[in-house]
């Protein structure tokens, strides 16, 4: 084993930590390999600061991508702090190529794609148990749930897609019964899937760590979208404090938006994104409750996109928190033209979003 297959394996084993990479770092400036030393270090600051990749980042990795992929790894490889830590990757290929893979790179997220058929051999990967983020689309997978999130498989799990798997509700109920499993999940998105209302009453019920659930309906039938009784449930719920929420394309209409602004589940959201829900008939109700209410403290941003604002809705210009920094979008939206002119007129402009203009 060489010194950097050291080093590499002191990373692997510590994903997280952002000093192993740094040492590593500077042991490959000293070598002569001053662009990963420096690549490493800028992708390192702009992870700490949530900043997108600088052109200089950019530049290095167009020079060097060749050089710095796992070899021979078909699908996509995307770099995290100086290096590859997730792939895009059919099962079969991962399954080909998974022992190489384990000891390349930090890879701790993974979203595979053609997975049906192949849960036996995929579980077997015990070095699965690292991962922080996984993506499993189009696969059907409900009956093996089980299989997949038995006890110990995935202890730091992070993040969890299982966009349109066909998960009817009561294969939600048996991810529920299975988050204890699942400790550290932080992020679930369950998109495209035919859970209705009686799925996000599970998922009200469980996943209290949870802190971001996309619930897209990806244009399942209509009889399998959420509606105002799915959100009245999860409104009630009292183990749920998430940050941000996606209910784009469901069927919520003022009456769920009323119910879910006004209740406690609202209090830590910083995200809410309810697009194309039928939501405007009684805008003058929601923009009172808005202005009116203590709810919704901490949001930064409502997406609206693709609902109805009647004149009722210039009002929303008193909401505290457009002052306080939130960003509304209301860009697809049904918007009488004194409506739109006052709006974007309104000392609140730049906190506005309307058509494809961006905010301030």
């Amino acid at each position: 084993m060489t010194d950097a297959d050291r080093f590499l394996a002191t990373i692997i084993d510590a994903p997280d930590d952002d000093v192993p990479r740094l040492v590593f770092a500077d042991w490959l400036e000293e070598h002569g390999d001053a662009d990963r030393a420096e690549f490493i270090r800028l992708q390192i600051a702009e992870a700490q600061t949530q900043m997108p990749g600088s052109p200089r980042t950019r530049e290095l990795l167009e020079r060097n991508r060749k050089r710095w992929l796992i070899p021979g790894i078909p699908g996509s490889q995307v770099f995290r702090r100086g290096f590859v830590e997730y792939l895009h990757i059919s099962a079969d290929d991962f399954l080909k190529h998974e022992a190489e893979i384990e000891t390349a790179a930090p890879v701790v997220g993974l979203r595979l794609s053609v997975a049906a058929g192949r849960t036996s051999a995929l579980v077997r990967v015990g070095w699965l148990s690292r991962l922080r983020s996984l993506d499993i689309l189009n696969d059907g997978m409900g009956p093996r749930m089980r299989e997949w999130f038995r006890p110990g498989a995935f202890p730091s799990l992070r993040s969890l897609g299982l966009r349109n798997n066909r998960l009817w509700s009561d294969y939600v109920a048996i991810l529920v019964e299975l988050a204890p499993y699942l400790p550290k999940l932080e992020r679930l998105d369950l998109s495209g899937n035919p859970l209705g209302n009686e799925g996000l009453g599970h998922i009200a019920k469980g996943f209290s760590g949870l802190s971001e659930l996309v619930l897209a309906s990806d244009d399942v039938d209509e009889e399998y979208r959420i509606g105002l009784d799915g959100v009245a449930a999860f409104a009630r719920s009292t183990t749920l404090r998430l940050r941000s929420l996606i209910l784009d394309n469901q069927r919520l209409g003022d009456d769920g938006f009323l119910s879910l602004i006004q209740s406690p589940t609202g209090e830590s959201l910083v995200k809410l994104d309810v697009s194309r829900n039928g939501i405007g008939e009684r805008t003058a109700e929601w923009v009172e409750a808005l202005i009116d209410s203590s709810r919704l403290p901490r949001l930064q941003s409502l997406v609206f996109r693709g609902n109805a604002i009647t004149p009722d809705g210039i009002a929303i210009r008193r909401w505290d928190r457009l002052q306080a920094g939130c960003i509304i979008d209301l860009r697809g939206c049904r918007i009488g033209p004194q409506v739109r002119r006052i709006l974007k007129n309104s000392d609140t402009a730049n906190q506005i979003l309307l058509e494809d203009e961006e905010a301030a």
